[in-house]
This record gives structure tokens, C-alpha cells and sequence, in this order.
């Protein structure tokens, strides 16, 4: 019996050590063919123009007596009157994300964003005009909600 012990295992040695030889083959073609592709184009449609600014998510909770009655949620990204900004912006998203923060907050407190009255151009143009209050020139060329959701936090 020894010897079916001993079939066994290089059995075994040779399926792991063809695996493993197979695997770099693989990889090694696939590198090949890497080398060999021409240099993909300058655009990607996935990737943002030089003008948007991605801010990415807000989560703002809509009192009522002292209860979340709502949550607002947008996902937010700018486009940007020239190049340099935003790409002074993109490095450091902090200055825009704060005053995108506190006007949602105000918004909230003010009841422009409760189911009943929510208008999502009226809060676009109106932030906008915050932020290129607060940046103190007219950097802000549009404002784009990739996603803007009022989650009702009531049963009724």
C-alpha cells in the first residue's frame, strides 16, 4: 500500500505544479497583450471632466417637535467656471462640503426641504448662490444632484 501513497502525492504534486504553471502562462499573456495595446484614449466616460468637483453625500435629518420626522439625502457634484478652481477644489473638498452642509441645515430648519414643500431646483439655484457667496467669487458655474432622496421616518 505504501506505494498508492506515493502515486498519490505526486499525483497531486503535478496537478498543483500544472495549476500553478498554468496560472503564469496566463499571466504572462495577459501581460503581452498589455504591452502590445495601443495607449487608451484621453477620455474616459467614466471619469469626471476637469470642471466637476464630486462632493459626494450629505445625510440631513428633518426635525419636527424635536423628532426626525425625515432624513435628506444628496449626493451632490459641481461644475466649476474654469479648470483651476476646480481643481483646487477637488484636492480639498472641505470648504464647499461645509457650506453645502450648513445650507442644507438651514434649509432643513426653514421647512424648504419637507416632503410637502421640497423643490429640488429652487435648492439647487439656492445653493449655488451660497456658494459662490461664501467663496467670495462666481466659481460655482452649476449644481448637480446625482441623487437626492426624502426618507420619511414616520409610520403612519
Amino acid at each position: 500500500m505504501p506505494d498508492l501513497k506515493v502515486f498519490r502525492f505526486v499525483f497531486v504534486c503535478l496537478l498543483i505544479g500544472g495549476a500553478i504553471g498554468t496560472a503564469m502562462a496566463f499571466d504572462a499573456a495577459a501581460r503581452l497583450r498589455a504591452a502590445e495595446a495601443p495607449p487608451a484614449a484621453e477620455t474616459d466616460p467614466d471619469k469626471p471632466s476637469s470642471l466637476h468637483v464630486e462632493t459626494g453625500q450629505f445625510v440631513v435629518p428633518l426635525l419636527e417637535e424635536g423628532r426626525t420626522e425625515a432624513f435628506l439625502l444628496a449626493e451632490v457634484a459641481l461644475e466649476m467656471t474654469d479648470a483651476g478652481t476646480a481643481a483646487r477644489h477637488r484636492a480639498d473638498t472641505s470648504i464647499l462640503r461645509d457650506i453645502m452642509l450648513r445650507h442644507f441645515f438651514e434649509a432643513a430648519e426653514e421647512g424648504r426641504v419637507l416632503p410637502s414643500k421640497a423643490d429640488p431646483a429652487t435648492l439647487r439655484d439656492s445653493l449655488k448662490h451660497a456658494l459662490n457667496r461664501e467663496l467670495g467669487t462666481a466659481a460655482v458655474a452649476q449644481v448637480l444632484f446625482d441623487r437626492l432622496l426624502l426618507q420619511e421616518n414616520v409610520r403612519r
